[in-house]
């Protein structure tokens, strides 16, 4: 079995989509518009930083832990405002899938403090669109689709007598 790495190379590749229903969202959809919501595959890099923000948020709350435990006034609390943060912040793993859902929602474009409100509000929503991109996102790109060429000939009309 041999990989054909010249033809890889050469392709053209796009990320795998796929349309989300969220009936519970309904309410914020237009009339007549079906509560859906367009994902994409996520790039590497784009997989790394929701996972660094899953690492991030565990790390922020063991340092803020620890301050707490060897400073419980002052620095702790300053430490605090400085990150916006407590040691009961959101959890690592929904950290990680808000920023699955920021970087693979196609449509609607959200911004961070919505995508916040949504895994506040519709946990599930959330899990289902970050389940969605986690699926795409492991299937890979899928080749562009070339063109089909037409199996007509162009005929030129008879000359009028």
């Amino acid at each position: 079995m041999a990989f054909n790495a010249d033809a890889f190379g050469s392709a053209t590749l796009a990320p795998r989509t796929k349309d989300v229903s969220v009936p519970e969202l309904a309410d914020w959809f237009a009339d007549g518009d079906a509560p859906v919501f367009r994902v994409r595959g996520l790039t590497a890099d784009e997989l790394a930083q929701a996972k660094d923000a899953h690492a991030n948020n565990l790390r922020r709350q063991g340092l803020l832990e620890a301050l707490e435990r060897a400073e419980p006034g002052k620095i702790a609390e300053e430490t605090k405002a400085i990150i916006g943060a407590t040691a009961k912040d959101k959890h690592a793993q929904v950290a990680m899938r808000q920023e699955m859902v920021r970087w693979g929602l196609v449509e609607p474009e959200l911004s961070e403090e919505v995508i916040a409100k949504l895994a506040r509000h519709y946990a599930l929503a959330l899990y289902r669109l970050s389940d969605a991109i986690n699926d795409l996102t492991g299937q890979g790109s899928e080749a562009a689709k070339k063109p089909k060429r037409s199996s007509r000939t162009a005929t030129s009309d008879p000359a009028s007598a």
